[in-house]
């Protein structure tokens, strides 16, 4: 059942690295995370009992043969991921990397499916291939949302070189065990590195999403104009961009749309203290006239940070009353 499970959480991986490719441009990365996605679902699903034993049951070591395939699959692609990275590999022809990478995968699964007996060849590439991704994508972990995900994959990684290595130093001339422990832990963080990037994306618009929505309900009540009745957005994040464009047009058209603009006057320094004295504006039913300048969004300050702000002043319960 929990081999199952994690099988689950890879075909999610590959379902969003797919869906990646349809609204962005298609690189060389992008092609490659999906490939090396679809590998380790693939050595996800052959770990599972049922898919281990239909295989075996046309020779013995056939789910273990192409469980290391998959992970050699795995290793050309990383590798090419890691390649693209580097501004040296990355700066002249493209084509020269994936037919080097592909040319080497293939001689090393030939190798690979010679005979019976498994081959030290699969252990030095899977070691070299991960290493080297691991080298090269550490230098852009970060925390922010792309640097978790380039984090868990590189951490996956690690995991892959260190089998490889102890294959090597302990049991060369052994298949892989696809029930093995570390196995699952690898294929857990690198599915997590190919998706948690859209998977926080999801998350942080439905947080979005809540908490504007109060706001958005009474601006789009109060100016209907906001809204177009011709679009609609197809995804959470593109819902939750589209509402704070329309919180940002709404508060502008709520201030007069600049018609009746008062003397300037300094906002508040600081965020907190802004966005309250917006947000008790917005309560205030016959409120003056406010100046347009304070309803943009602070320098230094994103529009979904400072429309953010605004909407968690206006819920406070201490405005509502005001």
């Amino acid at each position: 059942m929990i081999t199952w499970l994690i099988a689950l959480v890879c075909s999610t991986a590959v379902g969003a690295r797919i869906g990646r490719l349809t609204v962005r441009p298609p690189s060389l990365a992008r092609v490659s995370i999906a490939v090396a996605a679809i590998s380790v679902t693939a050595a996800a699903t052959i770990r599972t009992r049922t898919v281990t034993e239909v295989l075996d049951a046309s020779g013995p070591g056939t789910a273990a043969t192409g469980f290391e395939i998959c992970w050699i699959v795995f290793g050309a692609a990383t590798a090419l991921i890691a390649a693209a990275s580097v501004p040296r590999l990355s700066r002249g022809p493209q084509w020269p990397l994936p037919v080097a990478f592909a040319a080497t995968a293939v001689a090393v699964i030939a190798n690979e499916l010679r005979g019976p007996d498994h081959h030290r060849l699969t252990d030095v590439f899977l070691t070299v291939t991960a290493t080297f991704a691991v080298v090269a994508g550490l230098r852009y972990a970060r925390w922010n949302p792309l640097g978790r995900a380039i984090g868990l994959f590189c951490a996956g990684s690690l995991v892959v070189a260190g089998i490889g290595l102890h294959s090597l130093a302990v049991r060369p001339a052994e298949h892989a065990m696809p029930e093995g422990l570390w196995w699952a832990v690898a294929v857990i963080a690198i599915s997590a590195g190919c998706s948690s990037v859209m998977v926080e994306a999801w998350l942080r618009a439905r947080v979005d999403l809540r908490r504007t929505r109060r706001l958005w309900t009474a601006l789009t009540t109060a100016h209907p104009e906001l809204l177009d009745t011709d679009y609609r957005s197809a995804t959470a994040t593109l819902t939750a961009s589209d509402r704070i464009a329309q919180i940002l047009d709404g508060l502008y058209l709520h201030a007069g749309a600049g018609l009746f603009a008062p003397e300037p006057t300094p906002p508040p320094a600081g965020l907190p203290e802004h966005a309250a004295a917006i947000a008790r504006w917005l309560h205030q039913g016959d409120a003056e006239p406010i100046d347009p300048a304070w309803l943009a969004a602070p320098d230094s300050v994103s529009d979904r940070r400072w429309i953010g702000a605004v909407c968690a002043a206006y819920n406070s319960p201490g405005q509502s009353g005001t």
